[in-house]
Parts: structure tokens; C-alpha cells; sequence
């Protein structure tokens, strides 16, 4: 731009919109991230709980596992739920 004027602002970018299958999808996110909230919680309790290293010392490893199974699924999740907000403008 020449000196003394003002530079051009570049139009903002037009919001995307999310899919109908997307849109569907946001809905339903919400619950499946709850119940996925839910059953990580209730396997740190579970491993929290005295009496299951005294009576289940053995599934220590499979329920570590499984635990960490739950919180990335939770984790993809949340994520995904965060994208689909962010397209839709939110």
C-alpha cells in the first residue's frame, strides 16, 4: 500500500457449518463422553480400593490397562467434541 493509506483488511473467513451427520453426532457426544467420564472413574476407585489388591492382586496390570483404555477413549472423545464446537462457531 502506498505510503498514508490504509492497508486492506482481509475478509474474515466465512464460519464453517458442521454436516447434518456432524451435527447429529455434537448431539450425541455429550452422553458418550459422560458415560466415558464415568467408567474412569469408577476404575480409580476400583483400583483406589484396598481390598482389591488384598483379593485381586492379580488383575492389577489388566485393570491399569483398561484404565488407560477408558481415559484415551474419553480423550478422543473430548477432542473430538472441542473440533465439532470450534467448526460449528462455538
Amino acid at each position: 500500500a502506498p505510503p498514508g493509506t490504509i492497508p486492506a483488511v482481509p475478509p474474515a473467513p466465512k464460519a464453517k457449518t458442521l454436516s447434518f451427520k456432524e451435527e447429529r453426532e455434537l448431539a450425541a457426544i455429550l452422553e458418550k463422553i459422560e458415560t466415558s467420564e464415568a467408567e474412569v472413574v469408577r476404575l480409580e476407585k476400583e483400583l483406589a480400593d484396598p481390598e482389591f489388591y488384598a483379593k485381586r492382586g492379580a488383575e492389577i496390570s489388566s485393570l491399569i490397562d483398561t484404565l488407560e483404555s477408558a481415559k484415551a477413549a474419553r480423550d478422543a472423545l473430548l477432542a473430538r467434541w472441542e473440533h465439532l464446537e470450534s467448526r460449528r462457531g462455538g
